[in-house]
């Protein structure tokens, strides 16, 4: 087997390599333009892989060993000095929720593209979030508890701060029955600000822990 970059780098007939090395593991994400084939790497392993014709943004996601790492590939087109459409990629790479890095190509005046790293991971977060929480709460409207749980926990593995994340995940709680686990989850809901607290009455799938002695004093100070 060809041996694999230690380096992110990009070229039109090679694709374009995102590099990040962790003291016990590498990540590589390759991407080819020519073909639209996807790959990432868990050290020399191929972990998830893909076939992308339709779009410049794309994700992976994979679990090894217990660990959940989750790669966000944002694509824009721009118009160069030239008059021509340029491509560039921002690549996120996250692991449990913690954000490893982010890394964007930029072109060249000779044409050549360099990769280096994003100076703002804010959007990165962001963006990532936002797909957890999203996904989150389509599994909660069709009821599909343990995925609208788990999306939802890796919400809150990227920012444990997000009072309606919170909010979501007492409803699901609430939905199995888990008391003690919703009402936690409300409370850290209002400690990090969550609007519309009149919500707490009327959301259908918060009905179970309404009915837990104690709710309407502790929430409504009844």
């Amino acid at each position: 087997m060809k041996a694999l970059p230690t380096n992110s780098q990009a070229n039109l007939t090679g694709g374009t390599w995102f590099v990040h090395e962790e003291p016990d593991y590498i990540l590589r994400v390759w991407m080819s333009a020519l073909n639209g084939k996807e790959k990432v790497y868990l050290n020399d392993e191929v972990a998830s892989e893909k076939r992308n014709l339709t779009s410049m943004s794309t994700r992976h996601e994979f679990t090894h060993e217990g660990h959940h790492f989750f790669i966000d590939v944002k694509g824009s087109m721009a118009v160069n000095d030239m008059g021509f459409g340029q491509g560039t990629f921002q690549c996120s790479l996250f692991r449990d929720g913690k954000l490893l890095g982010v890394y964007e190509t930029v072109a060249q005046s000779n044409g050549t593209i360099r990769i280096h790293p994003a100076p703002d991971s804010k959007q990165a977060r962001e963006r990532a979030l936002e797909h957890f929480r999203l996904r989150g709460l389509r599994a909660l409207e069709t009821y599909d508890l343990p995925e609208a749980r788990l999306d939802l926990q890796r919400a809150l593995a990227i920012d444990d701060t997000a009072a309606e994340i919170h909010f979501c995940l007492a409803c699901v709680y609430s939905l199995e029955e888990e008391a003690e686990r919703g009402i936690h989850h409300l409370r850290q809901a209002l400690q990090h600000g969550l609007s519309g607290q009149e919500r707490l009455r009327t959301t259908p799938q918060l009905a179970y822990l309404r009915m837990r002695p104690g709710f309407e004093e502790e929430f409504f100070g009844a």
